[in-house]
């Protein structure tokens, strides 16, 4: 399972565990060297708290916005259902990936057993 589809599948339970969410719950922002490298949207089956909190490191930041169109490469559109609950997110990527590593690193989220990713380009 790769990274991205375990950050995504520990979130989505939380979510289930709480049982609430709304459609938008902010998006947390990763940086290097001062510039946005990832960005994800968390949606439907997150609520604010647990985006805040899971959005704590060192080189991330929490916004009630949603993530930044400009510069996208492409996204990465996450869903996880479990017991009935679907929590959903976009993760929008930036230089210096490129649509080929974004479709690759997204091809690797979609592990199945409830967890399905989309690829969109920008």
């Amino acid at each position: 399972m790769s990274k991205v589809g375990v950050s995504f599948l520990g979130l989505a339970l939380a979510a289930w565990l709480a049982g609430c969410g709304s459609s938008s719950a902010g998006s947390c922002a990763q940086s290097s060297g001062g510039a946005v490298v990832s960005c994800s949207d968390y949606g439907e089956g997150y609520t604010a708290a647990q985006v805040m909190a899971s959005c704590s490191g060192a080189s991330s930041t929490y916004s009630g916005s949603p993530c930044p169109s400009d510069n996208r490469v492409a996204r990465c559109v996450i869903t996880v259902t479990a017991a009935g609950v679907t929590a959903a997110t976009t993760v929008s990527y930036y230089p210096p990936r490129t649509p080929a590593n974004v479709m690759q690193a997204c091809s690797q989220a979609n592990i199945g057993g409830g967890v399905t990713a989309t690829f969109a380009a920008n």
